[in-house]
């Protein structure tokens, strides 16, 4: 058995798994986007494919269906969730179940009609990125505002960038600054980094070095390494807060453990590390 598990997924994995041993030849667990997927493969029929989140026990694809039929829109989301990922596994070279992302869409774009924020998001990704669908930025912005205006953290992030980039919304840095706050207040990583960067340019808000460096480090705590190298630079010139090497050098080791090559370009940069180095030992 082969399980890929979130920390904050290991109880409903445990529900999702126990007793799946019984007559399964093989399982493998994903966790993906808020739900979890199982598939079981027998030897003797077909396989089996459960899918669960917070408040819905592991149910089969056949049952979220059914329940779908009958207006459930966390039910298209579930689906949709499934039909995105697929069981991204391999059973004497076959896919029990494969993505199929135009039925992901499809999935989606019921539950958001029917309300479904998530849904509502991930629609709105699909559309922007034409992803099992032909790429619609207009349409896809449109499901970001319906979702932003539920609460949903990453449907304003994308909404911040569209205005501080001027894609299907006219440049607009002080939305853009709204906009990247309110998902940078919830605890979003990326919106917490961009949001340092209109501090730091003093785009859509006062130029404010000390405050991009706050949520810089917001974003470097969560594991955003292009925030630890921006905090790295600041850190080592003093620019906008103390200078202070160790740190620095804490923030750019960090980074090259997450695998980013452009800051271990910059320990040599700073003399933190001999360009000739082992970046392994």
């Amino acid at each position: 058995m082969r399980s890929i598990v979130s920390p904050s997924c290991v109880a409903l994995v445990a529900l999702l798994l126990a007793g799946c041993e019984r007559g399964a030849w093989s399982t493998t667990t994903t966790t993906f986007r808020d739900s979890t997927l199982v598939v079981k493969v027998y030897e003797d029929r077909p396989a089996e494919v459960l899918i669960a989140t917070e408040g819905i026990e592991p149910t089969t694809i056949e049952a979220l269906n059914e329940r779908a039929s009958q207006g459930d829109p966390v039910a298209h989301r579930l689906l949709g969730n499934a039909y995105w990922q697929g069981s991204n596994t391999s059973t004497n070279g076959v896919d029990p179940f494969p993505r199929n992302r135009a039925h992901a869409v499809w999935y989606y774009r019921k539950g958001a009609e029917m309300g479904d924020v998530p849904s509502q998001y991930w629609l709105g990704h699909a559309l922007e990125f034409g992803d099992g669908v032909d790429r619609n930025l207009e349409a896809a912005l449109g499901w970001y505002d319906r979702a932003a205006a539920q609460g949903h953290v990453e449907a304003h992030g994308q909404l911040g960038y569209a205005y501080a980039a001027g894609e299907g919304r006219a440049m607009d840095a002080v939305q853009a600054v709204k906009h990247f706050r309110l998902a940078a207040e919830a605890g979003h990583a990326q919106s917490q980094f961009n949001l340092g960067v209109m501090y730091f340019k003093g785009e859509g808000v006062g130029a404010d070095k000390g405050e991009a460096a706050r949520w810089y480090w917001s974003a470097a705590d969560q594991g955003h390494t292009q925030a630890m190298r921006v905090l790295a630079r600041m850190l080592h010139a003093g620019d906008g807060i103390s200078r202070d090497d160790d740190a620095a050098r804490a923030w750019l080791d960090k980074a090259v453990e997450e695998g980013d090559d452009e800051a271990r370009a910059l320990q040599v940069e700073f003399g933190y590390a001999d360009a000739t180095a082992d970046v392994t030992s």
